[in-house]
């Protein structure tokens, strides 16, 4: 016997009967013990591996060879080979179909056909949708190469035209010094034959000559200003803003932002167009992502607040490594964390989460997350959110409840369900229920707290 999905199916390993023995009803006797409720117990379906030659046969009571109906079964095949997996369903009374199959009857047949052309329909209805899903994603594929391709051609224009009014930048403000030190240079020269102000007082016997002390205060002046203004061009020369310089997305708009450097005056201003792009990028995000939900759609929802980490750059190093070790490192997404207990979201922006954030939930005891924002605020009752970037890695699909499932299976990273509370949203989309579970708490880095009112 063999349960899955709560199904109890009887798994049929071998039935054979010699050859001298056949065409005597032996084959036909052992199926109906197989299937009587009353020597194997109550059952939903018999799975039986037949070889190609028995195929007829099994057809002849009742088994069904489809491939969609088959493939319910298919953790079963693993180990046959070069035999087709076929199944048998009983009838809802319980009746065996084995008493009834040699009924000679015409409206018998015409079921026998409507079924068959049913079932090709189906089959064709079915390879259709599939061969148009596949040919979406395979579209899709496609387009998201060349958009990287066109992106990445942008993104090394744009750092050739920095290179370019960088050298440019330099060679003006090389040109600019030379110009400077001959001014320089010509202003100390005129400056060293120049009568000082006590020689011209004492030719003149103590008359003041005015003209005479402003022209050698102007010269002292100038002197001190293009003395600052070269110190200022050779510290021009010695920074590097390519290397210092990243490009921040924000929707359909690009920045590029300098950061200051690591010794930076006290004095110097704050620069918050990085910090001022990356908010208004999760306010957006964060309204769009609710305005998704039917249950919000008319809902006024507002961002008051958002507070960004500030995690160490041990911390980030650490998750990078991390991300590098999933079995599909790609697979990295922004998500919303799902918990009513949001008492530690302070420490969390400081120092990550922790084992002491890990839930026991109905599908396993981890961190729950949702890509849509509505979900997460159904489950915070405070009006704080927390978005993160999650390493999913390579993702399992879980139906199944499992309180005491600790790690994904082997080979996969991380879980996805439908959801510890299934919610009707109206639109029939159940995508909107389902929450990603991550069982490591170092693949998860936060990236900001948001705070959020209804007027």
């Amino acid at each position: 016997m063999y349960s899955k999905h709560k199904e109890r199916v009887v798994h049929l390993t071998l039935v054979t009967v010699r050859k001298r023995f056949r065409k005597y009803g032996l084959g036909k006797y052992l199926l109906q013990q197989i299937i009587d409720p009353a020597i194997v117990g109550q059952y939903d379906a018999v799975v039986v591996h037949a070889d190609n030659a028995a195929v007829d046969f099994f057809q002849k009571y009742g088994f069904s060879d489809d491939i969609v109906l088959n493939s319910r079964w298919s953790d079963l095949a693993e180990q046959f080979t070069n035999c087709t997996l076929m199944c048998y369903l009983p009838g809802f009374s319980g009746h065996s179909l084995l008493k009834t199959i040699k009924i000679p009857d015409f409206e018998v047949f015409e079921l026998e056909q409507e079924f068959n052309k049913w079932k090709s329909k189906t089959t064709e209805v079915y390879q259709n949708q599939v061969s148009i899903v596949m040919r979406m994603k395979h579209e899709i594929i496609q387009l998201k190469a060349l958009l990287k391709a066109l992106v990445d051609r942008q993104q090394k224009l744009i750092e050739t035209l920095l290179r370019d009014n960088d050298r440019v930048k330099k060679e003006r403000a090389i040109i600019e010094k030379e110009f400077l030190d001959y001014r320089l240079g010509s202003t100390s020269i005129t400056h060293k034959f120049s009568p000082t102000l006590t020689d011209r007082l004492d030719d003149v016997e103590d008359e003041i000559n005015t003209e005479i002390l402003i022209n050698d205060l102007q010269k002292q002046v100038e002197l001190m200003d293009l003395t600052v203004k070269r110190k200022r061009i050779e510290s021009l020369l010695e920074t590097d803003p390519i290397n210092r310089s990243k490009l921040t997305t924000v929707d359909d708009c690009k920045y590029l932002s300098f950061p200051p450097a690591k010794q930076r005056n006290a004095n110097e201003p704050y620069d918050h167009m990085k910090d001022a792009a990356f908010f208004y990028d999760v306010t957006e995000r964060f309204k769009k992502g609710m305005k998704l939900d039917p249950d919000f759609k008319t809902r006024n929802v507002e961002v008051n607040t958002i507070s960004k980490a500030t995690l160490t750059d041990r911390f980030q190093e650490k998750y990078r490594d991390k991300i590098k070790g999933l079995h599909d490192p790609s697979m990295v997404a922004d998500l919303y964390f799902c918990s009513d207990k949001m008492e530690r979201a302070q420490d969390i922006l400081k120092l990550g989460f922790s084992s002491a954030d890990i839930v026991a939930g109905s599908y396993g005891k981890g961190l729950y997350f949702s890509k849509f924002p509505s979900r997460a605020s159904q489950h915070s009752k405070s009006g704080k959110v927390l978005l993160v970037e999650v390493g999913l890695g390579k993702v399992e699909t879980v139906m199944k409840r499992d309180g005491q499932r600790q790690k994904p299976g082997a080979g996969f990273d991380s879980i996805l369900i439908p959801g510890r509370v299934i919610r009707d949203t109206g639109n029939g989309d159940s995508t909107m229920n389902e929450e990603y579970v991550i069982f490591d708490q170092s693949q998860v880095m936060p990236l900001c707290l948001i705070s959020m009112t209804e007027p």
